[in-house]
């Protein structure tokens, strides 16, 4: 009995796919060959062409140029930002110093 069961299972699913395949809405309303696709061309330029503009190697060592003189730049801006930093605390000591010094002529 189950056998037949599973049996009939199998067959009113695979009837139903078979029915119900061609009635899926198609994908593709176009027929394909009316489509034009335009097709990348591999074909290189000219000798000629290609040295008119620059290079790939030359882009590369410009590009490597700005990368280390951006990384300058940066380094410094660092250094600077420390020298600053240390001026301001000089200052701020040098200032301590100073109101203490008052404080004790102050006292005496």
């Amino acid at each position: 009995m189950r056998a037949l069961y599973m049996f009939a299972v199998l067959l009113s699913s695979a009837t139903a796919f078979v029915l119900h395949a061609p009635m899926r809405p198609s994908v593709c309303s176009t027929p394909l060959a009316s489509i034009d696709v335009e097709m990348k061309s591999n074909v290189k330029k000219s000798y000629a062409e290609r040295l008119k503009g620059p290079q790939k190697a030359e882009l590369g060592r410009k590009a490597a140029q700005a990368k280390r003189e951006a990384a300058a730049a940066a380094a410094e801006a660092a250094v600077q930002r420390e020298k600053e930093k240390l001026a301001a605390e000089a200052a701020a000591e040098a200032a301590a110093e100073a109101a203490s010094g008052e404080e004790s002529a102050a006292e005496e």
